[in-house]
């Protein structure tokens, strides 16, 4: 930790004599979060930080087997190490950013206290969602078409994860139909027998051009208002291809209950004002529309992808459960029930 903070700066002289590692902050798929304490020797500088976040790969050994597969744990510290600076938005600030070509990583960050899903609801308002939008397309703008971007190894687009998003998506689907006390909706077993064997063609598409930098997961989890500041946390699912994918990804999170004038439509069409008032004009509504919905399925497929672990331990386990319990089964089969996208992907890509 001396080491580190040496490196970044923030420790010219003195030396860390106790690290203190508290429970995870956060422990999801794509990793943990500790928040650690520090303390000094006598003559530290004023600067030197009290606590700093502490990143890791998960503990579970199937999840940190996929997030390791698909380099999602790996792009967070490319990002911190490579891109952070060029970003528009705020991010936390970076101590350290180590990888290796296992796709193992560790990170030190800058701790902004309890700012990390402190919008005010798990659902965004038009106000917080207009927000959220117009963030993206500051970010998305900045790097359109950026071929900087290709140089990263580290930050892959769609095409390098296909196969195993084709290997999971079977395996879950699979796994629904031997433990789900019931029928399977339609729509989940279309996925399997349509979609994945179109995931290389559709993922080819979303690679774009026109590409840019995506967040992957900013929703109210991962973005916060620090002093009225944007922040946005949690880069482990950045990537590189079609800016729909953010856009796809904030839709399930919209309540426009209170604001019933408002549509979701309205909100998409801001973020693409937004995109052709900082010069973006290359990309018309009905591409991005399209490609929203194609975006879905890969929304679609890192949710499901929560499931995976609690899938295998019912199956192992010989217990079955009621499709009831697993709502967000159920939400993905209305969503591919309402965008079509069996009917899309059939008849716009080859298997």
């Amino acid at each position: 930790m001396t080491a580190a903070l040496r490196g970044a700066g923030l420790l010219p002289r003195g030396e860390v004599t106790q690290v203190s590692l508290a429970s995870p902050e956060e422990e999801g798929n794509a990793g943990s979060a500790l928040r650690a304490q520090l303390c000094y020797s006598g003559d530290a500088p004023a600067g030197a930080p009290a606590t700093l976040i502490v990143k890791l790969p998960p503990d579970a050994p199937g999840r940190r087997a996929a997030m390791l597969a698909t380099g999602f744990v790996r792009a967070e510290a490319g990002f911190y190490r490579d891109l952070q600076p060029r970003v528009p938005i705020r991010t936390p600030r970076c101590y350290l950013a180590q990888d290796d070509d296992e796709g193992n990583a560790v990170l030190l960050l800058e701790d902004l206290g309890d700012v990390p899903g402190s919008w005010p609801a798990r659902r965004l308002d038009a106000a917080h969602a207009r927000s959220m939008f117009a963030r993206l397309a500051e970010l998305h703008a900045h790097f359109w078409n950026d071929e900087q971007l290709v140089s990263h190894r580290w930050l892959q687009p769609p095409t390098a994860r296909v196969d195993f998003w084709r290997s999971a998506l079977s395996e879950i689907v699979e796994l629904l139909h031997d433990v789900v006390d019931g029928t399977v909706p339609p729509q989940i077993t279309a996925l399997r027998e349509i979609i994945v064997p179109r995931l290389t063609a559709i993922a080819a598409h979303l690679d774009g051009p026109p590409f840019t930098l995506v967040h992957g997961d900013f929703t109210f989890r991962n973005a916060a208002l620090l002093d009225g500041e944007p922040v946005a946390f949690d880069w482990q699912l950045c990537q590189r291809m079609r800016g729909a994918r953010d856009v796809a990804y904030l839709m399930p999170f919209l309540d426009l209950t209170d604001d019933p004038g408002v549509r979701p439509d309205e909100l998409v069409n801001g973020y693409h004002d937004a995109l052709v008032a900082r010069g973006v004009h290359d990309y018309t509504r009905a591409e991005l529309a399209y490609d929203q919905t194609l975006a879905a399925i890969e929304v679609m497929q890192v949710g499901l992808a929560t499931l995976w672990p609690s899938l295998r331990s019912l199956r192992a386990e010989g217990r079955r459960i009621p499709l009831a319990k697993l709502g967000l089964v159920q939400t993905v089969a209305v969503g591919i029930e309402r965008l079509g996208l069996i009917e899309l992907v059939r008849s716009d890509f080859s298997a």
